[in-house]
Protein backbone atom coordinates (compact mmCIF):
# COMPACT_ATOMS: atom_id res chain seq x y z
CA UNK A 1 0.00 0.00 0.00
CA UNK A 2 1.16 3.29 -1.01
CA UNK A 3 2.28 5.56 2.00
CA UNK A 4 -0.39 8.53 1.16
CA UNK A 5 -3.29 5.62 1.26
CA UNK A 6 -2.44 4.27 4.23
CA UNK A 7 -2.26 7.90 6.01
CA UNK A 8 -6.18 8.50 4.73
CA UNK A 9 -6.98 4.98 5.98
CA UNK A 10 -5.50 5.46 9.49
CA UNK A 11 -7.52 8.88 9.35
CA UNK A 12 -10.39 7.11 8.02
CA UNK A 13 -10.57 4.81 11.27
CA UNK A 14 -10.26 7.71 13.75
CA UNK A 15 -13.18 9.05 12.20
CA UNK A 16 -14.97 6.03 11.78
CA UNK A 17 -14.41 5.14 15.79
CA UNK A 18 -14.98 8.92 17.06
CA UNK A 19 -18.30 9.36 14.90
CA UNK A 20 -19.49 5.84 15.31
CA UNK A 21 -22.95 5.54 16.58
CA UNK A 22 -25.06 2.82 18.47
CA UNK A 23 -27.97 2.58 19.76
CA UNK A 24 -26.73 1.72 22.94
CA UNK A 25 -23.38 0.95 24.58
CA UNK A 26 -23.88 1.38 27.85
CA UNK A 27 -26.30 1.14 30.51
CA UNK A 28 -26.99 2.37 33.54
CA UNK A 29 -28.82 1.66 36.67
CA UNK A 30 -28.84 3.27 40.17
CA UNK A 31 -30.16 1.56 43.87
CA UNK A 32 -30.23 3.04 47.05
CA UNK A 33 -30.82 2.80 50.60
CA UNK A 34 -32.70 3.53 52.55
CA UNK A 35 -35.64 3.87 49.97
CA UNK A 36 -37.25 6.65 49.78
CA UNK A 37 -34.75 8.33 51.65
CA UNK A 38 -35.40 9.29 55.02
CA UNK A 39 -35.11 13.34 56.08
CA UNK A 40 -31.93 13.47 58.49
CA UNK A 41 -30.46 10.13 57.69
CA UNK A 42 -27.89 10.01 55.28
CA UNK A 43 -28.82 7.63 51.91
CA UNK A 44 -25.82 5.86 49.99
CA UNK A 45 -26.49 5.13 46.26
CA UNK A 46 -24.41 2.96 43.77
CA UNK A 47 -24.51 3.60 40.28
CA UNK A 48 -23.80 0.54 38.09
CA UNK A 49 -22.38 1.90 34.39
CA UNK A 50 -22.02 -1.58 32.17
CA UNK A 51 -20.15 -1.17 28.94
CA UNK A 52 -22.62 -2.51 25.77
CA UNK A 53 -20.24 -1.85 22.89
CA UNK A 54 -18.69 -4.14 21.65
CA UNK A 55 -14.96 -2.38 22.14
CA UNK A 56 -12.76 -2.31 25.56
CA UNK A 57 -13.50 1.39 26.35
CA UNK A 58 -10.98 3.43 28.21
CA UNK A 59 -10.96 6.91 29.99
CA UNK A 60 -15.21 6.70 30.80
CA UNK A 61 -16.27 9.46 31.97
CA UNK A 62 -19.55 9.63 34.43
CA UNK A 63 -21.09 12.67 35.37
CA UNK A 64 -23.88 13.16 37.53
CA UNK A 65 -26.16 15.99 38.73
CA UNK A 66 -27.84 16.06 41.46
CA UNK A 67 -30.94 18.50 42.55
CA UNK A 68 -32.48 18.61 45.65
CA UNK A 69 -32.69 19.07 48.87
CA UNK A 70 -29.69 17.69 49.73
CA UNK A 71 -25.67 17.80 51.33
CA UNK A 72 -22.88 16.24 49.77
CA UNK A 73 -21.32 13.90 51.85
CA UNK A 74 -18.22 11.32 49.82
CA UNK A 75 -18.07 9.54 46.56
CA UNK A 76 -15.91 6.04 46.16
CA UNK A 77 -14.57 5.25 42.58
CA UNK A 78 -12.51 1.87 42.56
CA UNK A 79 -11.95 1.76 38.81
CA UNK A 80 -10.62 5.48 38.96
CA UNK A 81 -11.05 9.11 39.97
CA UNK A 82 -13.76 11.17 41.48
CA UNK A 83 -14.14 14.96 42.09
CA UNK A 84 -16.84 16.86 43.43
CA UNK A 85 -18.46 20.48 42.86
CA UNK A 86 -20.95 20.87 45.19
CA UNK A 87 -24.16 19.50 43.53
CA UNK A 88 -22.00 17.89 40.43
CA UNK A 89 -20.12 14.58 40.99
CA UNK A 90 -17.54 13.38 38.25
CA UNK A 91 -16.07 9.91 37.96
CA UNK A 92 -13.46 8.68 35.96
CA UNK A 93 -13.09 5.33 34.97
CA UNK A 94 -10.03 4.39 33.60
CA UNK A 95 -10.98 1.44 31.60
CA UNK A 96 -14.13 -0.71 31.50
CA UNK A 97 -13.98 -3.96 29.34
CA UNK A 98 -16.51 -5.12 27.21
CA UNK A 99 -19.61 -6.27 29.02
CA UNK A 100 -18.02 -5.50 32.27
CA UNK A 101 -19.28 -3.04 35.17
CA UNK A 102 -18.44 -0.20 36.72
CA UNK A 103 -19.68 0.07 40.29
CA UNK A 104 -19.64 3.94 41.33
CA UNK A 105 -20.96 5.04 44.60
CA UNK A 106 -21.60 8.76 46.29
CA UNK A 107 -23.57 9.46 49.78
CA UNK A 108 -26.20 12.23 50.28
CA UNK A 109 -27.82 13.61 53.73
CA UNK A 110 -31.11 14.84 52.90
CA UNK A 111 -31.88 18.34 54.48
CA UNK A 112 -35.61 19.00 53.78
CA UNK A 113 -38.79 17.02 51.96
CA UNK A 114 -38.93 16.74 48.36
CA UNK A 115 -37.24 14.88 46.06
CA UNK A 116 -33.57 14.41 44.54
CA UNK A 117 -32.93 13.99 40.64
CA UNK A 118 -29.76 12.34 39.42
CA UNK A 119 -29.18 13.31 36.05
CA UNK A 120 -26.55 10.55 34.77
CA UNK A 121 -24.40 11.24 31.45
CA UNK A 122 -21.64 8.74 30.16
CA UNK A 123 -19.44 9.63 27.65
CA UNK A 124 -16.28 7.73 26.33
CA UNK A 125 -13.90 8.76 23.10
CA UNK A 126 -14.77 6.02 21.46
CA UNK A 127 -18.37 5.31 22.53
CA UNK A 128 -21.79 6.81 21.98
CA UNK A 129 -22.89 9.12 25.00
CA UNK A 130 -25.96 7.67 27.15
CA UNK A 131 -27.41 9.77 29.19
CA UNK A 132 -30.31 8.93 31.67
CA UNK A 133 -32.67 9.71 35.14
CA UNK A 134 -33.64 8.78 38.20
CA UNK A 135 -35.73 10.11 41.02
CA UNK A 136 -35.68 9.18 44.41
CA UNK A 137 -38.13 11.11 47.66
CA UNK A 138 -37.33 12.24 50.45
CA UNK A 139 -39.77 11.38 53.32
CA UNK A 140 -39.87 12.23 57.22
CA UNK A 141 -40.47 8.77 57.63
CA UNK A 142 -43.09 5.93 57.81
CA UNK A 143 -46.41 6.12 60.54
CA UNK A 144 -49.38 3.75 60.22
CA UNK A 145 -51.85 6.69 60.87
CA UNK A 146 -54.99 5.77 60.95
CA UNK A 147 -58.60 7.40 62.26
CA UNK A 148 -62.28 5.62 62.48
CA UNK A 149 -65.52 7.36 63.68
CA UNK A 150 -67.03 6.27 66.93
CA UNK A 151 -70.26 7.30 69.09
CA UNK A 152 -72.51 8.31 65.86
CA UNK A 153 -75.75 9.01 66.90
CA UNK A 154 -79.22 7.02 65.98
CA UNK A 155 -82.70 8.26 65.77
CA UNK A 156 -81.82 12.08 65.96
CA UNK A 157 -83.83 14.77 64.31
CA UNK A 158 -83.27 17.91 62.49
CA UNK A 159 -82.11 20.75 64.60
CA UNK A 160 -80.76 18.20 67.27
CA UNK A 161 -77.36 19.28 68.97
CA UNK A 162 -74.80 16.67 68.25
CA UNK A 163 -71.65 15.14 68.99
CA UNK A 164 -69.50 12.55 67.57
CA UNK A 165 -65.76 11.27 67.89
CA UNK A 166 -62.69 10.49 65.66
CA UNK A 167 -59.96 8.50 67.49
CA UNK A 168 -56.85 9.36 65.86
CA UNK A 169 -53.85 6.82 66.38
CA UNK A 170 -50.22 6.29 65.36
CA UNK A 171 -49.16 2.77 64.84
CA UNK A 172 -45.46 3.31 64.08
CA UNK A 173 -42.96 2.56 63.72
CA UNK A 174 -42.16 6.23 63.44
CA UNK A 175 -42.97 9.37 65.53
CA UNK A 176 -44.99 11.58 62.93
CA UNK A 177 -44.88 15.28 63.28
CA UNK A 178 -47.25 18.03 61.74
CA UNK A 179 -50.76 15.58 61.88
CA UNK A 180 -53.70 16.63 60.22
CA UNK A 181 -57.17 15.15 60.99
CA UNK A 182 -59.26 16.73 58.14
CA UNK A 183 -62.91 16.06 58.54
CA UNK A 184 -65.69 16.69 55.00
CA UNK A 185 -69.25 17.74 56.53
CA UNK A 186 -71.79 16.88 54.54
CA UNK A 187 -74.45 19.26 52.88
CA UNK A 188 -77.66 19.74 56.09
CA UNK A 189 -74.93 19.46 59.06
CA UNK A 190 -73.65 22.26 60.62
CA UNK A 191 -70.07 22.12 62.76
CA UNK A 192 -70.63 23.87 66.18
CA UNK A 193 -67.39 23.00 67.81
CA UNK A 194 -64.41 21.03 67.91
CA UNK A 195 -63.23 19.32 71.31
CA UNK A 196 -61.42 18.97 73.74
CA UNK A 197 -61.94 22.37 74.54
CA UNK A 198 -59.23 24.91 73.03
CA UNK A 199 -58.57 22.73 70.03
CA UNK A 200 -57.86 24.73 67.03
CA UNK A 201 -59.23 24.41 64.00
CA UNK A 202 -60.06 25.79 60.88
CA UNK A 203 -63.23 25.61 58.47
CA UNK A 204 -63.51 26.22 54.86
CA UNK A 205 -66.22 25.71 52.79
CA UNK A 206 -67.11 22.12 54.41
CA UNK A 207 -64.18 20.81 54.99
CA UNK A 208 -62.92 20.89 58.81
CA UNK A 209 -58.83 20.78 59.14
CA UNK A 210 -57.84 19.92 62.90
CA UNK A 211 -53.60 20.03 63.60
CA UNK A 212 -52.65 17.79 65.88
CA UNK A 213 -48.99 17.71 66.01
CA UNK A 214 -46.67 15.58 67.66
CA UNK A 215 -47.75 11.85 67.75
CA UNK A 216 -45.59 9.54 68.96
CA UNK A 217 -45.28 5.99 67.84
CA UNK A 218 -48.00 4.04 69.83
CA UNK A 219 -49.81 7.50 70.38
CA UNK A 220 -53.67 7.98 70.25
CA UNK A 221 -56.25 11.24 70.73
CA UNK A 222 -59.88 11.34 70.13
CA UNK A 223 -61.19 14.55 68.65
CA UNK A 224 -64.99 15.26 68.99
CA UNK A 225 -67.42 16.99 66.78
CA UNK A 226 -70.31 19.01 67.34
CA UNK A 227 -72.53 19.64 64.89
CA UNK A 228 -76.20 20.00 64.20
CA UNK A 229 -78.28 18.91 61.63
CA UNK A 230 -80.38 20.99 59.66
CA UNK A 231 -82.37 18.43 57.26
CA UNK A 232 -83.84 15.17 57.30
CA UNK A 233 -81.81 12.22 55.63
CA UNK A 234 -78.37 9.92 55.58
CA UNK A 235 -75.45 12.57 56.11
CA UNK A 236 -72.23 10.94 54.76
CA UNK A 237 -69.33 11.59 56.80
CA UNK A 238 -65.47 11.17 56.10
CA UNK A 239 -62.33 11.47 57.54
CA UNK A 240 -58.37 11.35 56.82
CA UNK A 241 -55.51 11.79 58.69
CA UNK A 242 -52.24 12.14 57.54
CA UNK A 243 -48.56 13.90 58.36
CA UNK A 244 -46.73 15.59 55.73
CA UNK A 245 -43.66 13.88 54.41
CA UNK A 246 -44.54 11.13 55.82
CA UNK A 247 -45.44 7.25 53.89
CA UNK A 248 -48.43 5.47 55.81
CA UNK A 249 -47.88 2.03 55.28
CA UNK A 250 -51.69 1.07 56.56
CA UNK A 251 -54.66 0.82 55.29
CA UNK A 252 -56.89 2.54 57.82
CA UNK A 253 -55.77 6.42 57.09
CA UNK A 254 -59.28 6.90 55.74
CA UNK A 255 -62.70 6.40 57.36
CA UNK A 256 -66.52 6.93 55.71
CA UNK A 257 -69.51 6.62 58.38
CA UNK A 258 -73.21 7.82 57.89
CA UNK A 259 -75.47 9.81 59.99
CA UNK A 260 -79.30 9.48 59.82
CA UNK A 261 -81.45 11.91 61.03
CA UNK A 262 -85.06 10.79 61.24
CA UNK A 263 -88.22 12.55 60.79
CA UNK A 264 -91.10 12.48 63.75
CA UNK A 265 -93.28 9.65 63.00
CA UNK A 266 -97.10 9.91 62.43
CA UNK A 267 -98.24 8.84 66.10
CA UNK A 268 -100.14 11.45 68.20
CA UNK A 269 -99.05 11.84 71.90
CA UNK A 270 -100.16 13.85 75.00
CA UNK A 271 -97.71 15.10 77.63
CA UNK A 272 -98.29 16.77 80.72
CA UNK A 273 -96.59 17.04 84.10
CA UNK A 274 -98.63 15.50 86.77
CA UNK A 275 -97.71 17.30 90.41
CA UNK A 276 -95.29 20.12 91.81
CA UNK A 277 -91.64 20.67 91.62
CA UNK A 278 -90.54 19.36 94.80
CA UNK A 279 -86.92 19.54 96.29
CA UNK A 280 -84.75 16.54 96.92
CA UNK A 281 -82.55 16.53 99.70
CA UNK A 282 -80.08 13.68 98.37
CA UNK A 283 -79.54 14.62 95.25
CA UNK A 284 -79.75 18.60 95.80
CA UNK A 285 -82.39 18.73 92.22
CA UNK A 286 -86.00 19.90 91.44
CA UNK A 287 -88.07 16.95 90.87
CA UNK A 288 -91.44 16.72 89.29
CA UNK A 289 -93.59 13.83 87.82
CA UNK A 290 -95.26 14.51 84.22
CA UNK A 291 -97.32 12.33 81.90
CA UNK A 292 -96.68 11.15 78.29
CA UNK A 293 -100.27 9.61 76.45
CA UNK A 294 -100.32 8.02 73.28
CA UNK A 295 -103.72 9.80 71.88
CA UNK A 296 -102.85 8.31 68.12
CA UNK A 297 -104.64 5.34 66.40
CA UNK A 298 -101.12 2.89 66.29
CA UNK A 299 -98.41 1.99 68.51
CA UNK A 300 -95.23 3.73 69.16
CA UNK A 301 -91.92 2.47 69.68
CA UNK A 302 -90.03 5.59 71.37
CA UNK A 303 -91.22 8.75 72.67
CA UNK A 304 -89.83 12.49 72.88
CA UNK A 305 -91.13 14.77 75.17
CA UNK A 306 -90.11 18.38 74.37
CA UNK A 307 -89.83 20.86 77.55
CA UNK A 308 -90.07 24.37 76.67
CA UNK A 309 -90.18 27.25 79.37
CA UNK A 310 -87.90 26.25 81.56
CA UNK A 311 -85.26 29.00 83.16
CA UNK A 312 -83.26 26.34 84.84
CA UNK A 313 -80.87 23.19 83.52
CA UNK A 314 -82.92 20.21 82.94
CA UNK A 315 -80.36 17.60 84.91
CA UNK A 316 -81.98 14.52 83.22
CA UNK A 317 -82.32 15.52 79.65
CA UNK A 318 -81.21 13.56 76.98
CA UNK A 319 -80.54 16.03 74.30
CA UNK A 320 -81.20 19.45 72.80
CA UNK A 321 -83.38 20.24 69.93
CA UNK A 322 -82.67 23.91 69.15
CA UNK A 323 -83.15 25.89 72.40
CA UNK A 324 -85.34 23.24 73.99
CA UNK A 325 -84.44 20.06 75.76
CA UNK A 326 -85.80 16.80 75.83
CA UNK A 327 -85.80 13.02 77.25
CA UNK A 328 -86.68 9.84 75.82
CA UNK A 329 -89.13 7.40 76.85
CA UNK A 330 -88.24 4.24 75.33
CA UNK A 331 -90.61 1.15 75.61
CA UNK A 332 -93.71 0.43 73.54
CA UNK A 333 -96.86 2.35 74.07
CA UNK A 334 -99.97 1.05 72.67
CA UNK A 335 -103.07 3.33 71.57
CA UNK A 336 -104.29 4.52 74.65
CA UNK A 337 -101.06 3.71 76.84
CA UNK A 338 -99.05 6.31 78.76
CA UNK A 339 -95.51 6.27 81.17
CA UNK A 340 -94.48 8.19 84.30
CA UNK A 341 -91.77 10.00 84.29
CA UNK A 342 -89.31 11.83 86.10
CA UNK A 343 -88.25 15.52 85.43
CA UNK A 344 -84.93 16.60 87.08
CA UNK A 345 -83.99 20.56 87.01
CA UNK A 346 -81.40 22.11 88.62
CA UNK A 347 -82.46 24.94 90.52
CA UNK A 348 -79.93 27.07 92.82
CA UNK A 349 -82.89 28.28 94.71
CA UNK A 350 -84.00 25.29 95.84
CA UNK A 351 -87.88 27.06 95.40
CA UNK A 352 -90.59 26.15 92.72
CA UNK A 353 -90.68 27.61 89.10
CA UNK A 354 -93.25 27.79 86.57
CA UNK A 355 -94.42 24.42 85.20
CA UNK A 356 -92.67 23.91 81.60
CA UNK A 357 -95.06 23.51 78.52
CA UNK A 358 -94.67 19.34 77.83
CA UNK A 359 -95.21 18.21 74.09
CA UNK A 360 -94.66 14.70 72.49
CA UNK A 361 -92.96 12.97 69.54
CA UNK A 362 -92.81 10.17 68.08
CA UNK A 363 -89.74 9.25 67.69
CA UNK A 364 -87.14 6.05 66.50
CA UNK A 365 -85.47 3.98 68.94
CA UNK A 366 -81.90 6.03 69.98
CA UNK A 367 -79.52 4.23 69.83
CA UNK A 368 -77.31 3.32 73.36
CA UNK A 369 -74.61 5.61 74.51
CA UNK A 370 -71.30 4.46 74.93
CA UNK A 371 -68.65 6.18 76.46
CA UNK A 372 -65.28 5.15 76.93
CA UNK A 373 -64.07 4.50 80.67
CA UNK A 374 -62.39 2.08 83.28
CA UNK A 375 -64.44 0.13 85.87
CA UNK A 376 -65.40 1.37 89.42
CA UNK A 377 -66.45 -1.41 91.60
CA UNK A 378 -70.06 -1.69 93.30
CA UNK A 379 -70.81 -1.40 97.12
CA UNK A 380 -74.07 -1.64 96.58
CA UNK A 381 -76.73 -2.04 94.63
CA UNK A 382 -80.24 -2.40 96.49
CA UNK A 383 -84.11 -2.85 95.01
CA UNK A 384 -85.98 -0.70 97.33
CA UNK A 385 -90.08 -1.47 98.10
CA UNK A 386 -91.55 1.22 95.47
CA UNK A 387 -89.47 -0.21 92.67
CA UNK A 388 -86.28 1.76 92.25
CA UNK A 389 -83.07 0.60 92.53
CA UNK A 390 -79.90 2.25 94.51
CA UNK A 391 -76.49 1.92 93.58
CA UNK A 392 -73.82 2.79 95.65
CA UNK A 393 -69.92 3.49 94.71
CA UNK A 394 -66.91 5.37 95.42
CA UNK A 395 -65.60 8.19 92.92
CA UNK A 396 -63.18 10.53 92.80
CA UNK A 397 -64.71 14.69 93.00
CA UNK A 398 -64.50 16.50 90.06
CA UNK A 399 -64.58 13.14 87.81
CA UNK A 400 -67.49 12.06 85.29
CA UNK A 401 -69.27 8.56 85.88
CA UNK A 402 -71.88 6.74 84.26
CA UNK A 403 -74.58 3.71 84.95
CA UNK A 404 -74.24 1.23 81.88
CA UNK A 405 -77.28 -0.89 82.38
CA UNK A 406 -78.98 -4.07 80.41
CA UNK A 407 -80.53 -7.24 80.53
CA UNK A 408 -77.41 -9.40 80.73
CA UNK A 409 -74.13 -8.83 80.69
CA UNK A 410 -73.69 -7.00 77.61
CA UNK A 411 -75.49 -4.01 78.71
CA UNK A 412 -77.32 -3.81 75.74
CA UNK A 413 -79.15 -0.48 76.64
CA UNK A 414 -75.73 1.37 77.15
CA UNK A 415 -75.59 4.21 79.82
CA UNK A 416 -77.94 5.55 81.46
CA UNK A 417 -78.14 9.69 80.69
CA UNK A 418 -77.18 11.91 82.09
CA UNK A 419 -73.26 10.95 82.58
CA UNK A 420 -72.43 12.83 86.11
CA UNK A 421 -69.58 14.30 87.65
CA UNK A 422 -69.16 13.29 91.14
CA UNK A 423 -69.22 15.81 93.99
CA UNK A 424 -67.73 13.63 96.82
CA UNK A 425 -65.64 10.21 97.42
CA UNK A 426 -68.76 7.93 97.74
CA UNK A 427 -72.28 8.52 95.34
CA UNK A 428 -75.66 7.03 95.29
CA UNK A 429 -77.29 6.59 92.65
CA UNK A 430 -81.22 5.62 91.81
CA UNK A 431 -82.81 4.19 89.01
CA UNK A 432 -85.65 5.65 89.06
CA UNK A 433 -87.30 4.24 85.42
CA UNK A 434 -88.21 6.69 83.09
CA UNK A 435 -86.39 8.81 81.58
CA UNK A 436 -83.33 7.45 82.99
CA UNK A 437 -83.90 3.91 82.43
CA UNK A 438 -86.28 2.02 80.29
CA UNK A 439 -88.04 -0.07 81.07
CA UNK A 440 -88.52 0.88 84.93
CA UNK A 441 -86.43 -1.76 86.76
CA UNK A 442 -89.72 -3.41 88.68
CA UNK A 443 -90.96 -4.16 84.96
CA UNK A 444 -87.62 -5.50 83.42
CA UNK A 445 -87.33 -8.83 83.62
CA UNK A 446 -83.88 -8.64 84.73
CA UNK A 447 -81.25 -5.81 85.00
CA UNK A 448 -77.69 -6.29 85.21
CA UNK A 449 -75.69 -2.56 86.05
CA UNK A 450 -71.40 -1.54 85.77
CA UNK A 451 -70.52 1.93 86.63
CA UNK A 452 -67.21 3.84 84.56
CA UNK A 453 -65.15 6.28 85.48
CA UNK A 454 -65.51 8.15 82.10
CA UNK A 455 -62.48 9.20 80.04
CA UNK A 456 -63.99 9.89 77.09
CA UNK A 457 -66.12 11.88 75.34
Amino acid sequence: MRKGNARWLGYWLILLLIGRTSAQDFAIGLTGSPNPALLGTPVSFQLAVTNLATLNLTNVFVTVVVDGPVQFLSATNRFGSVTNFTNLIFFTVNALTNKSVATLGYTLNPVSFGRIDHSVLVEATNAAAWETNFLTRIIAGRANLGVTFRGIPSGALAGDLLAYQTPVTNGGPNAAIAVQLTHTLPSGLTLLGVDPPGQTFSEISNVVTVPLGLMTNGASTVVQFRVKPTLAGTLPLTASIAAPGFDNPGTNSQATASLKIATPGPGRLAAFVKGPQVFNRQNGLMEQPAMVTNVGPTSITAARVMIAGVTNWVYNAAGTNQTTPFVVVEGLLPTGGSAQLLLQYFNPARQPTADPDLSGLDVPIPGPTRPVGTVVPLSAAQPGPDGFVTLEFPTIPGRRYAVMYGTDARLEKGAALPIFVAPASRFQWLDYGWPLTAPPPADAPSRLYQVIEVLEP
